[in-house]
């Protein structure tokens, strides 16, 4: 019994299959019979002269109308002037006549300071500390007598110093005993003309005595007397002034 139940299960099984192949046979064919009795579009062959289908059409244009000209009023012809006119004597005299004469005392004068001018203000103001600078007593002493004089000085005493020479520095290195370089010590220390060198005291000199090198060279060749002379110089003056003396 039950193996005619399990041949009758197989049978159905290969009659199912057989159907279904059947069926997909049939449903291809229907397919393939409906395709080629649809119409395919033919392809039109490319014409390389054909342009319209990328220009587009134009728009025909409206006939324009083209504007009657006005007729402009007639007017009178310029008289013809002469480029190159000789003018007469007497419009030659009015011309002069109207053209007013500048007078050399109108045009404004304005007075320029020039450099020099400044230099001599500063020549000026130098000068005149100078003659307001009384000049020191060793100026007329001998090298042991100004020494002798620094010696009793002691610690010594600051002399006149200036932040900046009046107008122009004199040539210090004139001086007997003071090179370039010892110059350019004493214009740092403030002192930069002949007027100053030769006011020193004692006090001053022993001062700078210990702030330059060979200071005791200031009382051997008695640079203040040589500074007196070079100033008196400068100033025009023959001698020393005896009551600018200190």
């Amino acid at each position: 019994m039950q193996v005619m139940m399990l041949q009758a299960a197989v049978l159905c099984l290969i009659g199912f299959a057989l159907g279904g192949a059947i069926g997909w046979l049939v449903a291809g064919l229907d397919k393939a019979a409906k395709k080629a009795s649809t119409p395919q579009p033919v392809a039109q062959p490319f014409d390389a002269h054909n342009w319209a289908w990328e220009t587009p059409a134009k728009a025909e244009t409206e006939p324009q109308i083209a504007a009657e000209p006005v007729a402009e009023p007639l007017r009178a012809a310029a008289p013809v002037v002469a480029l190159f006119e000789t003018p007469s004597a007497a419009q030659v005299f009015e011309e002069q006549v109207s053209t007013p004469i500048v007078s050399p005392t109108s045009v404004p004068e304005v007075a320029v300071e020039t450099e020099i001018a400044y230099e001599d203000r500063s020549d000026r103001a130098r000068l005149a500390t100078a003659e307001s600078t009384p000049i020191s007593t060793l100026a007329v002493m001998t090298p042991d007598s100004v020494a002798a004089a620094v010696v009793q000085a002691g610690t010594g005493l600051e002399p006149m110093r200036l932040s900046t020479s009046q107008g122009m520095p004199d040539d210090l290195h004139i001086i007997s005993g003071i090179s370039p370089a010892l110059e350019k010590t004493l214009n740092v220390l403030g002192i930069y003309h002949f007027w100053q060198v030769a006011s020193w005291t004692p006090e001053n000199v022993a001062w700078l005595a210990h702030r330059i090198d060979n200071g005791d060279r200031i009382a051997r060749e008695n640079w203040m007397a040589q500074a007196a002379r070079l100033q008196a110089i400068a100033t025009g003056e023959t001698g020393l002034t005896q009551g600018r003396q200190t």
